[in-house]
């Protein structure tokens, strides 16, 4: 055969991570993973809602430093005090029990220290399994990729997953879903993360639904981790577009809660980047179990209510302009479809208002 009749053409690169599933075990597994790496004087990174679970965990086990001062989208200030007090205690290695914002600040801590990471995550967000990082400095945050920031061992406890209030939980699993949704346009995409971010989407959405009820599932909560896990892998392969950069803005700029954000901007984007008709709206629908995106987004979403509206957390009309502004200079070339000012406030307002998305007649499939 002739080089020329190929069908693929790409390079795919896959990151050297350990990854275990110990539900009910991770208090067990734990210290193996540590012995090891080599790791004698850990620091504990928690969020204060995960502290009590982390001192459970590490009962018997010798900690060189609690850490539990974690903030979403990872100040600069908060992550030169953390380096400071990890250097003043000595630590070999770090931990992360919690969501994102612990994953992601010990991340900026693993690349600044270059020590080893061990991640044990609470949530969806799938922050776990890429070597992407941000920091948020003079209300803009700034992401980077370095190897030294992935975490070398993720251990995933559905049990810990279980402990989530439902709207966080729900909330959670949207932003895993962003991820490999947007894998369809991003950067990267490829015949692997294709199919990777197809069966992450197919696990969350189950996983989501058998754990929208009060009656514990471990089953679907291991789907949900797995899922985010998978999300986190396409991620870090394919690279963001639209839907993260905007997000981005509105987390840095505005603080908006990070998770909620994702919820209320990734259907807009959707709407946006793959109407009916368009190619990608055929293999999205095909991943979402052949059904509409935008609606299957719009049924899990359902128990946040109005809180998936931004307004309802702060951000203005005026807001939105200023976003828009931001957004300005952003590389948006590799979007599907051209991306206009108009497109861009139409986006980030229905986000802030939580209206229904519309498809844009604007722009070139």
């Amino acid at each position: 055969m002739d080089a020329t009749d190929a069908t693929h053409r790409f390079r795919h690169r896959f990151l050297p991570q350990t990854v275990a599933f110990v539900t009910g075990e991770s208090a067990t597994a734990m210290p193996v993973e540590l012995d090891r790496l080599d790791v004698a004087r850990p620091m504990v990174i928690s969020t204060p809602s995960a502290h009590l679970m982390a001192r459970r965990i590490f009962d018997g086990t010798e900690v060189a430093l609690w850490w539990d001062d974690v903030v979403q989208h990872v100040p600069a200030d908060l992550v030169d005090s953390a380096t400071e007090a990890a250097r003043h205690a000595g630590v070999d290695g770090l931990v992360t029990i919690g969501g994102g914002s612990a994953t992601g600040l010990g991340k900026a801590l693993a690349k600044e220290l270059d020590l080893r990471l061990v991640a044990l995550p609470t949530t969806y967000s799938g922050s776990e399994s890429t070597n992407i990082f941000g920091i948020t400095r003079d209300r803009t945050k700034v992401t980077a990729v370095d190897d030294r920031a992935l975490p070398a061992v993720v251990l995933y406890d559905a049990d810990l997953a279980a402990t989530m209030p439902h709207d966080l939980a729900v909330a959670s699993g949207i932003n895993a879903l962003a991820h490999s949704v947007e894998a369809f346009w991003a950067p990267g995409a490829d015949p692997i993360n294709d199919a990777l971010a197809q069966e992450s989407i197919s696990l969350l959405v189950a996983g989501l639904h058998a754990t929208a009820t009060d009656a514990p599932d471990r089953l679907g909560h291991e789907r949900c981790l797995l899922g985010a896990y998978l999300s986190g892998v396409v991620l870090a392969s394919a690279g963001s577009g639209l839907h993260h950069t905007i997000c981005h803005v509105l987390g840095g700029a505005f603080r908006m809660p990070h998770a909620l954000t994702h919820a209320a901007v990734l259907p807009h984007v959707v709407a946006f980047n793959a109407p009916p008709g368009s190619p990608i709206a055929g293999r999205l629908a095909a991943a979402f179990g052949g059904n509409d995106p935008t609606e299957v987004l719009a049924g899990i979403a359902a128990p946040l209510g109005g809180s998936v509206a931004l307004g309802e957390h702060g951000l203005t009309e005026d807001d939105v302009e200023h976003a828009v502004e931001m957004l300005s200079g952003s590389s948006l070339e590799d979007n599907p479809r051209p991306v206009s000012r108009e497109d861009l406030v139409r986006i980030i307002d229905g986000a802030r208002t939580g209206a229904k998305p519309q498809p844009s007649r604007s722009g070139n499939l």
